[in-house]
């Protein structure tokens, strides 16, 4: 049975989500950060958190580089949690393919499927394995275009057809972390999640106010109106010397902890964020490395924010 939510705001509960970027485990092997993430998903899914993201990024230090692989498997060892990558670097993909896997794993569990789509970069050499050439890749003058194609393989109407295509997709969401992908959400009608951990993230309201729900247009991929997060990371622990102390051990230049302390401290900034960025939807990046933290911090995220956690009685 399903425990009602007591902790709400005054627009309504916050819906819960993570963010794994994929680590390989602390004894710096695939196979166990594969398990720390699959483990980590099915009590995602028994806390009550509501989507299960893995990020696509390309480097030593990840277990996986392939989030729409993994994604069915994670989906398979759940019952309803969404699951999805967020996001595909997509200007280093054809649309085609990206559209081709969402909707199998879509068929595979159907209403159970995200699609996270990013601008994204990588290292110049491993661009230069994914499409040739580091100089041949115009991310800025691709991009918009490649999200226009994935939308119309989704929806039926693209150039090459497929039977995946008949029957539900893929909740789709344009990621970004400025002012640059909001207005492409908007006009295309997807799902907008914004990041506030990136260095030189943009933590400015108008971008989802102004730029994304002012200038939503209806689609058949969002049926339901404007939907948008906020991403944010940090480390939750039981108290805040604790939280410094595993803080200290995150060293990724490409993420700036926005809340490091308590459950209660994420709490409050959490519920302040969502109030000044009027969503009610937040994915969360917890920072700890080690998989007994790191599962402590999402047990005392789920409690503090009192998720409806999924028991057998």
């Amino acid at each position: 049975m399903l425990i009602q939510s007591s902790y709400e705001r005054a627009s309504g509960p916050i819906a819960m989500g993570l963010l794994d970027f994929c680590n390989v485990g602390m004894d710096g092997r695939a196979e166990s950060g594969l398990g720390d993430t699959i483990e980590a998903a099915v009590l995602a899914e028994r806390l009550g958190y509501k989507r299960y993201w893995l990020a696509e990024h390309w480097g030593a230090d990840v277990h996986t580089p392939s989030p729409e692989v993994l994604t069915p498997i994670i989906a398979g060892m759940t019952e309803r949690i969404r699951v999805g990558p967020a996001g595909i670097l997509l200007p280093f993909y054809s649309p085609l393919k990206v559209a081709s896997n969402a909707l199998l794993a879509e068929r595979l569990f159907p209403g159970r499927i995200d699609l996270g789509l990013a601008r994204g970069s990588a290292a110049p050499q491993v661009v230069r394995a994914l499409v040739g050439s580091a100089e041949g890749c115009n991310v800025s003058a691709t991009y918009p275009d490649k999200v226009r194609e994935v939308l119309s393989y989704l929806e039926g109407r693209g150039p090459v057809s497929t039977c995946l295509n008949i029957g539900s997709a893929p909740e789709v969401w344009v990621l970004g972390s400025g002012s640059g992908s909001a207005p492409l959400a908007a006009q295309l009608g997807t799902s907008f999640a914004l990041s506030l951990f990136h260095p030189g993230a943009a933590a400015d309201p108008t971008i989802i106010r102004d730029l994304y729900r002012s200038n939503f247009l209806p689609s058949p991929i969002c049926p339901h109106g404007p939907r948008a997060c906020i991403a944010v990371a940090g480390v939750c622990a039981d108290t805040d010397a604790n939280a410094q102390r595993i803080g200290l051990a995150h060293t990724n230049s490409f993420v700036r902890p926005n809340i490091i302390g308590t459950p209660e401290r994420w709490r409050d900034e959490l519920d302040a964020l969502c109030r000044r960025f009027a969503v009610d939807e937040v994915v969360v990046l917890e920072l700890s490395r080690d998989p007994d933290d790191h599962r402590a911090a999402i047990e005392a995220l789920a409690g503090v924010f009192a998720l409806d956690a999924l028991t057998t009685a």
